[in-house]
């Protein structure tokens, strides 16, 4: 009988148990089944809880949970010429320094404002989800005279999203959380892009240096002219005094115009952060009011350069593309030949080389061919119309080879000693004369005089001598056209490839 007692009792203890564990996870169950917050509806689609016309607001105030602040507000009508005013408790700049476009950017950003979830707003939510305390209390005042108020809480548990009410209203919304990075903005945020929008008309001198790969120009503004025809721009000045090339010309457009990408820094306590604690670039440009712009530029950093202006408190960041030709080698930034006329305009061109002597003599008008029965176009007194199977005229390349003759080098310093080896007298049909000459500098160059005068360059032997069919020197280029007026059949003439 014991045994049979003892046998129940060891049935029923389990039993006990296992029951005992029922109840306990029903009940655990029960309680974590109920909602420890307030209910949240889910949107099929976010919801649009804000919507102004920025167009509508006349004042958008933003005032943060420590007690610092920003507004923007609307100025009256003739009292300036910016259509806003931004004002900060934390940063004091001048009014003209900030662009009414990027306060405009900034509001159609914020007025809009979508949900994804919306909350019943009872006290206890309000204080579970920092709205008892707001991170922001956004006031935006309307120009009808109705108001509307943001404040905006805690961020949820994964950082996506941030709480926030609408109007003191009933719920409690969901809203992105990139939505509310906008609100972090500081003043350098609405400064005008455009840090420097220069013309001609008010330019008067430019100063461009640079550290690596040392060069220093100073360069005088031309009257006008204009970056999109063949008048230089500018006539440098030094080292040498000598026209400008195109190359130049744009580079020193580009530094005219300067649309930064963004302002990284509202002060330049930290210029060293940002490579212009020794910039590697600088330019000062003088303008014709007597006042001077100087501008600071960072060796390229990651496809960009860093910068600041006297015009400008900060530093500023600009994309690679907005400069251009800030690397360019002394040479490039001069127009690349001594002497580069128009054919229309000459009357004759006499060589003397050391090998012998030619003559070149035109009478051509603007746009006539060459293949024109009044054009006049001959060498040693013989008429030059000859070209090959394509039409290239022979004449024309002797004239390219004289008239684009490459500076090869830059030397301001040099004393030319060597007597002139070459020479080239030009007459223009006003009976104007320039007179080229060179004399040899080493076995590979010569120097370049125009007039009489050393001008600082000098030319390659190749330019002169270079048995090069596609890119022929002025003497082989002389040799190819009595080849072609020795073999010529009508006018036509290839030179035959070996």
């Amino acid at each position: 009988m014991k045994s049979g007692v003892k046998s129940l009792r060891n049935l029923l203890i389990p039993a006990i148990v296992f029951l005992v564990l029922i109840a306990v996870l029903t009940v655990v169950n029960y309680f974590y089944s109920r909602e420890p917050s307030p209910s949240v509806t889910d949107e099929s689609e976010d919801a649009e809880i804000l919507a102004i016309d920025p167009a509508e607001i006349q004042s958008f105030v933003l005032i943060r949970r420590d007690g610092s602040a920003y507004s923007i507000n609307r100025s009256e009508e003739g009292s300036s010429f910016h259509k806003w005013v931004f004002q900060s408790s934390e940063e004091k700049y001048e009014s003209d320094l900030y662009s009414d476009d990027q306060i405009e950017l900034f509001l159609l950003r914020v007025a809009t404002l979508y949900s994804s979830k919306s909350i019943p707003a009872d006290t206890n939510a309000l204080t579970e989800y920092g709205l008892d305390e707001p991170l922001y209390r956004i006031t935006i005042s309307m120009n009808s005279g109705a108001v509307r108020e943001l404040s905006v809480g805690a961020l949820s548990f994964d950082g996506l999203s941030a709480y926030a009410t609408v109007d003191a209203g009933n719920f409690v919304y969901l809203i992105p959380a990139e939505n509310v990075a906008e609100y972090e903005v500081q003043a350098i945020d609405f400064f005008d892009r455009k840090a420097l929008d220069l013309s001609g008309k008010e330019i008067e001198t430019l100063t461009f240096s640079r550290m690596n790969h040392p060069i220093k120009i100073y360069a005088q503004f031309l009257e006008n002219s204009s970056p999109v025809t063949e008048t230089p721009t500018w006539a440098i000045v030094e080292p040498i005094a000598f026209r400008s090339g195109e190359l130049f010309d744009r580079m020193a457009h580009s530094l005219m115009t300067i649309e930064v990408d963004a302002y990284v820094a509202g002060s330049r306590d930290s210029l060293s952060a940002y490579g212009l604690d020794q910039p590697e670039y600088s330019y000062s440009i003088r303008l014709r009011n007597g006042k001077t712009v100087q501008v600071y530029l960072s060796r390229k950093i990651s496809n960009k350069y860093y910068g600041y202006s006297d015009l400008m408190p900060g530093v500023f960041v600009i994309s690679e593309s907005r400069v251009v030709g800030l690397d360019l080698s002394l040479e490039e930034c001069y127009f690349p030949y001594p002497v580069h006329e128009k054919l229309y305009d000459l009357k004759a061109i006499k060589a003397v080389f050391p090998e012998g002597e030619f003559e070149m003599e035109m009478v051509i008008e603007e746009g006539m061919n060459l293949a024109n029965k009044d054009a006049v176009i001959k060498v040693d007194r013989r008429s030059a119309k000859v070209t090959d199977s394509f039409g290239n005229s022979y004449f024309l390349v002797l004239y390219s080879s004289i008239m684009e003759l490459d500076f090869s080098r830059v030397s301001p310093d040099a004393v030319p000693l060597s007597d002139v080896e070459i020479s080239f007298l030009i007459i223009k049909r006003d009976s104007k004369t320039i007179q080229l000459d060179f004399a040899a500098a080493d076995d590979k160059n010569y120097y370049v005089f125009v007039d009489g005068e050393y001008i600082g360059f000098q030319v390659s032997s190749d330019q002169l001598y270079a048995a090069n069919l596609s890119d022929p020197g002025v003497w082989y280029a002389y040799e190819l056209l009595n080849e072609a007026l020795d073999g010529q059949i009508n006018g036509k003439y290839d030179i035959p490839v070996s």
